[in-house]
């Protein structure tokens, strides 16, 4: 496959087929898997690795059939890493406990577990999210307020969650673990400010704002006028 490139550690030289993933800035990215171990996650898998691709038929890649997902390797790399290295730092700091940017970081993730029915690991993402988005607003100041002191005042991005992705995942997937609080946050942002923008004095704490609806920009908005 033409400037394709092996991913580093998921491609196994005893592996029964090869998933290549684009890249917007690069070369294709290509994982050497097992079909039998994939497949005994999830049936879906089975039927899905079965079918042949419309596009490129028959192609092989270093003596094993290609199948084309159009995801982001970064994404793929992270969802075969719960599999293949379920112990290892690289995938679970993403569930770490003081790890803030869940919703954003496994969309993708989520995205290929939903499509692929993989409950298990839909569940474990649900489950961190929702650590992270308590039901009761004493227990979202008591946390906000443990944030704004650990990160002495200056800038929560760095360790507190942010709305817009939690809301964007809660909205696409229809989990009903969409909670009052992440608008409520929400409207606590500086609608003018970006997430990456550091807070100061002059500059609140952003959001994500290109991953939030209108409607939700709106009901963030009536919110902050009438708090």
């Amino acid at each position: 496959m033409e400037n394709a490139q092996r991913h580093p550690t998921l491609y196994y030289p005893d592996g029964n087929l090869v998933v290549a993933c684009p890249s917007d800035d690069g070369p294709a990215t290509l994982f050497r898997i097992h079909q039998a171990f994939l497949s005994s996650h999830s049936s879906v898998i089975e039927d899905m690795l079965g079918l042949p691709q419309a596009d490129a038929a028959n192609e092989m890649h270093d003596g094993a059939p290609v199948v084309r997902f159009n995801e982001d390797p970064k994404d793929m790399e992270i969802f075969l890493s719960f599999f293949y290295q379920p112990l290892s730092v690289s995938s679970n700091k993403y569930l770490a406990d003081t790890e803030p940017d869940v919703a954003f970081k496994l969309f993708g993730v989520f995205r290929l577990a939903d499509m692929l029915m993989i409950e298990p690991l839909k569940e474990k993402i649900i489950a961190r999210v929702k650590q992270d988005w308590p039901t009761q607003l004493r227990q979202w100041d008591d946390k906000r307020h443990h944030y704004t002191i650990l990160n002495n005042n200056q800038n929560l991005t760095s360790r507190f969650p942010e709305p817009g992705s939690a809301i964007r995942l809660a909205r696409v997937f229809g989990l009903g673990m969409l909670s009052p609080l992440m608008l409520y946050e929400l409207s606590c942002r500086d609608p003018l400010a970006s997430y990456e923008e550091r807070a100061t004095p002059s500059i609140g704490i952003g959001a994500r704002w290109e991953l939030v609806s209108q409607e939700d920009r709106i009901n963030a908005e009536r919110g902050r006028l009438n708090g």
